[in-house]
């Protein structure tokens, strides 16, 4: 399975919603119109919203850098920054989607020199003509458009530029429901679960998102960057592109679970589930563990470590799980007894089943963000160092971030956030990963 390299691809598009101005949605439509309908994901970025709030402005098509943002001018030598600053790129819309594994960032040159020289000096090479198209790397140019994606994908490109009408994203339900959405919100995107093999999930695995969630056909998301971070809010739908019916798998998380962990970790995943689903699930997908899954009352919690390990190589950590009173609890503490072999052993006090590593984790960064996962279905918090070393490094700077399932009038609402010290550490960090060299 080739890698989709999604993220920095979003984060690059991130960075020029937060410093551009709106040309219209004449823009949106004609992307949407070169985005293949059955795209894996898709993020459309309103640049109307976000030019309010950033502090920011342009000279034509030319981004000013405010005084405000000395340090992020002084260290966007090199990144997108500069490219915005020359007036190489058309303050508009910009359109990053995933197809068949590959990740594609779509938006207008206004200024084509100065959007030559800039891919040519970030990439050291030269663009060379192939048929219509012009091609340096991993970046085409192709009438008034830019794209950017793998090496060698211009025959990719010469098809979305010419793809028929009826079979583009923006003839579509869900590519309808981005026009429509992001005309009130800084970015709006989609990622859609109907062909999870692609991303390496078995059939298996698949059946269980079911079990768990139901029809779900999109994650959508929406978000903006505000003082202190990158905050996204999300929402389940189903092929009619309704939200989905909480199905009772999951149950609010009993925050005690936490008193029990040994420590917080720099990652904490706490999770309530309930117990006859968890049941019933265990009988369909694991029939011989069902009496181990029987004993659970149904709230979880994981503490770990990035920067502790067991002599077997194993992050540092602590689990905790609520246990039913009067259970049998005799095939799960023979399950647990085995545990000796990963350095790890444990116990149940009080109707709490408690495992701990040896060492167990010391760190508690992701404890910042306990209070943000308080009656989730499902929470993950995760400390600046898990974020650096979980991203291998693309997400080196951020303070920490937490994401969490809820649940919403009959259905879920996701919502995550990204911290950072202001909003020029946000767009600083963006800057990053904006580096076609790093891309």
């Amino acid at each position: 399975m080739k890698k989709i390299r999604f993220i920095p691809a979003l984060l690059l598009a991130l960075l020029l919603l937060g410093l551009a101005s709106c040309s219209g949605t004449k823009d949106a439509d004609a992307l949407l119109s070169t985005a293949p309908a059955d795209a894996d994901m898709a993020v459309l970025l309103n640049l109307r919203e976000v030019i309010k709030e950033a502090g920011v402005s342009s000279k034509g098509q030319k981004f000013v850098v405010p005084d405000q943002y000395a340090t992020l001018a002084a260290q966007g030598k090199g990144s997108v920054l500069e490219l915005l600053q020359q007036g190489g790129v058309k303050l508009s819309y910009v359109l990053a989607f995933s197809a068949k594994g590959v990740t594609y960032v779509t938006g207008f040159v206004a200024d084509e020199q100065a959007f030559r020289a800039y891919v040519e000096q970030a990439t050291g090479q030269k663009f060379a003509s192939r048929g219509k198209l012009q091609v340096c790397g991993s970046v085409v140019i192709s009438g008034d458009r830019f794209w950017h994606s793998q090496p060698g994908r211009d025959v990719e490109v010469s098809a979305f530029m010419t793809l028929d009408g009826n079979k583009s994203l923006a003839q579509s339900g869900i590519g309808k429901l981005m026009l429509k959405k992001i005309d009130d919100k800084p970015f709006y995107g989609f990622a859609s679960t109907g062909d999870l093999a692609q991303f390496g999930a078995t059939p298996q695995a698949a059946l269980m998102l079911g079990q768990m969630f139901g029809d779900v056909r999109y994650v959508t998301f929406a978000g903006d960057i505000d003082d202190d971070g990158l905050e996204i809010d999300g929402a389940l739908l189903d092929s009619r592109l309704k939200p989905v019916k909480d199905t009772g798998f999951f149950t609010r998380a009993d925050e005690k679970v936490l008193a029990s962990l040994f420590g917080h970790g720099d990652m904490l995943v706490l999770v309530g589930i309930n117990p006859k689903k968890m049941s019933a699930m265990a009988a369909l997908v694991s029939p011989r563990n069902t009496k181990i899954v029987d004993a659970f009352a149904g709230t979880f919690a994981v503490a770990a470590s990035v920067g502790e390990m067991t002599p077997r190589g194993i992050p540092a950590m602590s689990v905790a799980a609520t246990i039913r009173p009067k259970a049998d609890t005799k095939p799960l503490m023979e399950m647990v007894k085995s545990l000796a072999a990963y350095d790890a052993d444990g116990a149940i006090l009080d109707n709490m089943l408690i495992i701990n590593t040896k060492p167990a984790p010391e760190s508690s960064g992701a404890s910042l963000h306990l209070d943000q996962l308080k009656g989730a279905y499902l929470g993950v918090a995760l400390s600046s160092q898990a974020m650096a070393r979980y991203s291998q490094g693309t997400a080196d700077g951020w303070g920490g971030a937490y994401f969490k399932v809820e649940p919403d009038d009959g259905s879920y609402e996701l919502k995550s956030k990204a911290y950072t010290s202001s909003r020029e550490q946000t767009l600083l960090l963006l800057l990053k990963s904006t580096n076609l060299k790093a891309l």
